[in-house]
């Protein structure tokens, strides 16, 4: 009882960053005065990775399909990149990408492990939200691994005569 009671507490501090208020975790917000206007303020949200860029970068040391190392693809990426607002924008495109996508794996696995099903399916709704659209910081083979453990809890439920989206049968 005390193990799922941790797990419990464990996924939900894990959930909040998932959840974290508008406009999200790992997310700038720079504030910038408007033209002819100084002592107005506008909000620019700078989350502009809609279609998951960062795992499309070329890199200039492969050659006819030999690839580097991830750890040395990570490790030039960083190298190459400077102080200016768009390499910190792509810094924390990447971290966020990073945090989020393996954050949800980490609560996927608390769930299942302590038999938490029910919850995994809640967290699966919480993924595909348009208006958080955490889902757009998986990469294909992210979601498919995702989805995948999902299915394994819905199998879960279903095996077990339970309702397989997550709802309390009456």
């Amino acid at each position: 009882h005390d193990t799922r009671l941790d797990t419990e507490v464990a996924a939900e501090k894990l959930l909040a960053l998932l959840t974290y208020p508008h406009p999200g975790w790992l997310v700038d917000v720079v504030e910038q005065s408007k033209p002819n206007h100084s002592d107005e303020l506008t909000t620019q949200i700078t989350v502009d990775n809609p279609m998951n860029e960062c795992h499309n970068i070329n890199y200039p040391n492969e050659v006819d399909g030999n690839h580097k190392t991830s750890v040395d693809m990570e490790e030039d990426l960083f190298n190459r990149l400077g102080e200016s607002p768009a390499s910190r924008q792509l810094q924390m495109n990447v971290l966020r990408e990073t945090c989020i996508s393996e954050t949800v794996f980490l609560i996927v696995r608390l769930y299942q492990t302590a038999g938490l099903h029910q919850k995994c399916i809640e967290l699966s709704n919480l993924i595909v939200d348009h208006e958080r659209g955490l889902f757009k910081l998986f990469s294909g083979p992210q979601l498919h691994n995702l989805l995948h453990h999902i299915s394994e809890s819905i199998q879960y439920l279903i095996d077990n005569e339970e309702d397989p989206l997550g709802y309390a049968l009456h």
